[in-house]
């Protein structure tokens, strides 16, 4: 009876016979997940992606092992392997964004040191005052608010900042680096208005954690653009499935909205229950105008991207997309949501590299000749991202307990 069937339906009747062979409250959870599924996109089990030992990773899996473990190794992975360290070599010598990669390198120095990794902060500490010292590191700021190399730079600039302060590290150097932020507010402001929604919201979250403007601007910015975001305009699921990139403006409006998962997101209700307003009828993904509230609209439309984004094994976008379930409330355990998350869990930890990173091995030549800079290095570019938010999206719980 399957000749009949899609791929996915057949892949989807093939998943309900193995089901048939667990427990009921089993069975009901995966029932769920099918009826709540994203327009045709199999469930996450069932779509049964190319572990690392395809060709298509070309690297060598990882043993399973904890999570402190991972993210210590991650972290010397990054420090060793990589050039992200040194942000003035990275935009000088490579083309690249230096800021925003030495911001992802102290990210995940930071996310180690949570872990108890004790090589973490001398690591972090030794680049920091390399980087700082440098004052071509600074020098963006020289350059007009409106300028290409003032908007790569001016974010990562006072992420990596903050991350320095919450490290502990870089002394006296740290402090001179606050105060020429600190000068630059000005011009920060002044080119706030063109930048994305999320970008806005970033800038709002990293303003008010550095102490470098007032509560009372910063709370006026944040109310003008809340009524911008996709989430206040109920973008349709459709939206953010027209183009690869889409899924990045969610996922990033709810790190704002959630801290960075230090902060409870606006008014947000019990998980189980927003997930239950979406699977009843699927409003928050079906109609942009529909009565879901903002927490059951985001935790529908991320569970829903998810699915997407892990049946097409975009490890990437699926890690953000998990991370943001985490910052919502979601955690593994019983029901629709809970085996969602515990699935998705699995996927992400399953694409753990023998050297600590995480994800595919990048074609070098086709990057280079896309971004048209012969210098690029994918490590820096692709793999460190990625390596980060798999871990962050993995830590979430234990990093909101």
């Amino acid at each position: 009876m399957f000749r009949k069937l899609g791929p996915a339906r057949l892949a989807l009747a093939a998943f309900a016979a193995r089901a048939a062979a667990i427990g009921p409250a089993a069975r009901a959870a995966r029932a769920a997940l099918d009826a709540i599924d994203a327009y045709g996109a199999v469930a996450v089990a069932a779509a049964a992606p190319p572990r690392n030992t395809s060709v298509v990773y070309g690297k060598a899996p990882a043993a399973k092992a904890s999570l402190g473990t991972m993210v210590a190794e991650a972290a010397r992975w990054a420090d060793e392997a990589t050039a992200a360290r040194d942000p003035v070599r990275v935009r000088d010598r490579l083309g690249m964004k230096g800021c925003k990669h030495f911001a992802e390198y102290l990210d995940l120095q930071r996310l180690a040191a949570a872990f108890g990794d004790g090589g973490a902060r001398a690591r972090a500490d030794r680049a920091v005052r390399a980087a700082v010292a440098a004052e071509a590191y600074h020098a963006f700021l020289s350059r007009p608010a409106g300028s290409r190399r003032f908007r790569e730079d001016s974010m990562s600039y006072l992420r990596a900042l903050w991350l320095a302060g919450e490290l502990g590290v870089g002394g006296d150097l740290a402090a001179r680096w606050r105060a020429r932020a600190a000068a630059a507010v000005p011009a920060l402001w002044r080119h706030l208005p063109s930048r994305g929604v999320d970008q806005r919201l970033n800038f709002a979250k990293l303003l008010r954690d550095l102490d470098l403007a007032t509560e009372a601007d910063l709370v006026a910015l944040e109310r003008r653009t809340l009524r911008e975001t996709h989430i206040s305009r109920r973008r349709p699921l459709v939206w953010f499935l027209a183009a690869a990139d889409r899924p990045y403006d969610l996922t990033h409006e709810v790190f704002a909205l959630t801290r960075d998962g230090r902060g409870a997101f606006p008014a947000a209700g019990d998980p189980a229950a927003a997930f239950a307003v979406d699977s009843r009828g699927a409003l928050a993904a079906r109609d942009p105008e529909g009565p879901a509230p903002d927490h059951a609209y985001a935790l529908a439309t991320a569970a829903a991207l998810l699915k997407v984004c892990v049946r097409r094994d975009a490890l990437d976008a699926a890690c953000e997309l998990l991370a943001n379930l985490g910052q919502l409330g979601a955690r593994a355990g019983a029901g629709a949501l809970g085996e969602l998350y515990r699935q998705a869990q699995d996927y992400v930890a399953s694409r753990r590299n023998a050297d600590g990173s995480f994800g595919e091995t990048h074609d070098a030549v086709r990057v280079r000749a896309a971004k048209r800079n012969p210098a690029y290095d994918v490590e820096v570019g692709g793999t460190l991202h990625t390596t980060y938010v798999c871990l962050w999206a993995l830590a979430q719980p234990e990093l909101a307990a």
